[in-house]
C-alpha cells in the first residue's frame, strides 16, 4: 500500500471483514427465521401452559428483542457492504480526487476540497458500522430488562389486587413500557438533575436515591454508563427520540408477528400486499379449518376441539377436546367433590384394585361431564362417555367421545361445547368454548 494510505485502512486490509460479514449474515438469517421458532414454541405450549399476563409479556418481549437485533444487524450488514465498496476505492486510489484531471471551475474544485475525502468518509462509515452493532446490542439488553421489569411489576400488582381488568389491559402495559423506557434512557435523570445545585442538600440526596432506585428496579444500571457516553457526546433529545422511534418500530413489528397466529388485543396482523377491502364483514359466517381432523396436516394443532370432518357419513360423531390448563381449577373442585383419586391407594388384593378402578372411573366420568356440556342443534347430549386421548396427528392430549348421530337428518347441524370454568378468585361461569357446523350425509 502507499505510505499515504490511512493507518485504519492498512489495518483493515489484514482483518477478517469477510468473516465479520459472514457471521452478521448468519445471525441476520437466524433472527429472520426466529419468528417461526418462537411461534412453534408458543403453539406447542399454548394449551398446556397457564397463560398469565406475565408469560404473554415475556413472549412479546422475545419477539421484540429479535426485531431490535434484526433491525440493528440488517443496518450493520448494509453499512458494512457499503463500507466494503468504499474501501476498494480508497485502496486503489489512496490520493483521493485527482484535481489536475477534474473538469470544472476553480470555485467548484475549492468547494470539493472542503468536503471530507474518500478516506474520511470511509472512516465515518466505519464508525456508523460499529455504532449500529453496539446500538442494537444495547437496545436488546434494554428490552430484556424492560420486559423483566414489566413482568415483575405486574406480578407484584397481582399480589395486592384481585381485579385484573387494569393490569391485564394492553393500554396499561403499553403506558408502563413507555414510562420505563423513558426512565431507562435517562429522561428521568435529566428532569430530576436539571438544577445542578439544589438549595437544600437533602433534596439532592433524595433525587439521587430516586434515580438509584429506578436504575436498580429497571436493571438499567447495567447499561447506564454506555448510554451516558452516548448522551454526553450527542444531542440527548435527538438520541432519546431515536431510541423511542427504534423501539416503537420493533414493538409494532413484534405485535404484527404475534397477531399472525395469536388473537390478542395487544397484537394485530396486516399485510402490505393485501388490498382487499370487502373481505371482512361483521356477522359473516366463518369456518375454522382445524375444527375438522380431515383438514389437519403435519404441524397443525386442534387447539380447542375437532370432529372427524365437515361432511359425516358415519353413525357416530367423533369429538376430540384438547386438555387446557384452564380446566384445572374446576377439575380440582370436581375431583374433590366426587373423591376422584389421581394415584393408586395401597390396596391388599387385585379384586380391591379392580373395584377401586371401576368406582374411580365412574367418578371421573362425572367430573368430565360437569366440565363439558355438548349441544347439537340446541339439544344437550346426556350420558356422554369420555376417555383420555392423545391425538395421533397433532400429538395433543385431551378427551375423546363418540356421539350417536344415526337418527340425525341428512342436513346441516350445529355443535356447541359449553365449558364450566372456575377462576383463581373462585368465581365460576359457563361459556361457549367452541362451536362448529357439520353436514350429515
Amino acid at each position: 500500500m502507499d505510505k499515504n494510505t490511512p493507518e485504519h485502512i492498512t489495518q483493515y486490509r489484514y482483518q477478517s471483514w469477510q468473516i465479520e460479514m459472514l457471521i452478521a449474515g448468519g445471525i441476520l438469517y437466524g433472527l429472520f427465521t426466529s419468528d417461526k421458532i418462537l411461534q412453534d414454541f408458543f403453539v406447542d405450549n399454548y394449551a398446556i401452559t397457564d397463560l398469565t399476563t406475565i408469560k404473554i409479556i415475556l413472549l412479546f418481549g422475545s419477539f421484540t428483542i429479535t426485531k431490535i437485533l434484526l433491525i440493528g444487524f440488517a443496518a450493520n450488514l448494509f453499512l458494512r457492504a457499503v463500507w466494503l465498496g468504499y474501501l476498494g476505492i480508497s485502496f486503489w486510489f489512496p490520493d483521493d480526487i485527482n484535481y489536475n484531471r477534474l473538469i470544472g471551475t476553480k470555485n467548484y474544485k475549492e468547494t470539493l476540497k472542503t468536503k471530507p475525502t474518500a478516506s474520511e468518509r470511509l472512516l465515518l462509515l466505519e464508525k456508523w458500522c460499529n455504532l449500529s452493532f453496539s446500538f442494537a446490542v444495547l437496545l436488546g439488553f434494554l428490552s430484556i430488562s424492560l420486559f423483566i421489569t414489566i413482568s415483575s411489576i405486574i406480578w407484584v400488582l397481582g399480589l395486592f389486587s384481585d381485579d385484573y381488568s387494569i393490569i391485564d389491559s394492553p393500554l396499561f402495559i403499553y403506558i408502563l413500557a413507555f414510562v420505563l423506557i423513558l426512565i431507562q434512557i435517562g429522561v428521568l435523570d435529566t428532569i430530576l438533575l436539571r438544577k445542578k445545585n439544589d438549595k437544600y442538600p437533602f433534596i439532592a440526596k433524595f433525587k439521587s436515591v430516586i434515580i438509584r432506585f429506578f436504575s436498580i428496579i429497571t436493571l438499567s444500571y447495567f447499561i447506564q454508563r454506555e448510554f451516558l457516553v452516548l448522551r454526553t457526546n450527542t444531542n440527548k433529545w435527538l438520541l432519546s427520540s431515536f431510541i423511542v422511534a427504534y423501539l416503537f418500530i420493533a414493538i409494532v413489528a413484534a405485535a404484527s408477528s404475534i397477531g399472525s397466529f395469536y388473537n390478542s388485543n395487544a397484537a394485530f396482523s396486516f399485510s402490505l400486499f393485501d388490498d382487499r377491502e370487502m373481505y371482512n364483514a361483521v356477522g359473516a359466517p366463518e369456518t375454522t379449518y382445524n375444527n375438522y381432523v380431515s383438514n389437519l396436516s403435519k404441524g397443525s394443532k386442534v387447539f380447542k376441539g375437532a370432529i372427524q370432518s365437515e361432511i359425516i357419513t358415519d353413525d357416530y360423531l367423533q369429538l376430540f377436546i384438547v386438555s387446557w390448563s384452564d380446566f384445572d381449577y374446576y377439575l380440582k373442585d370436581r375431583y374433590a367433590h366426587y373423591d376422584v383419586k389421581q394415584k393408586y391407594p395401597l390396596l391388599p388384593t387385585r379384586k380391591a384394585i379392580d373395584s377401586f378402578e371401576l368406582v374411580n372411573a365412574v367418578n371421573w366420568q362425572k367430573s368430565i361431564n360437569d366440565l363439558f356440556k355438548v349441544k347439537i342443534d340446541t339439544v344437550t347430549i346426556s350420558n356422554i362417555e369420555w376417555a383420555r386421548y392423545r391425538h395421533p396427528k397433532t400429538n395433543e392430549d385431551g378427551y375423546i367421545t363418540y356421539i350417536d348421530i344415526s337418527k340425525l337428518a341428512n342436513k346441516k347441524h350445529y355443535l356447541e361445547l359449553i365449558l364450566h370454568q372456575k377462576f383463581k378468585n373462585n368465581s365460576e361461569r359457563d361459556w361457549q368454548w367452541f362451536d362448529l357446523s357439520f353436514w350429515k350425509q
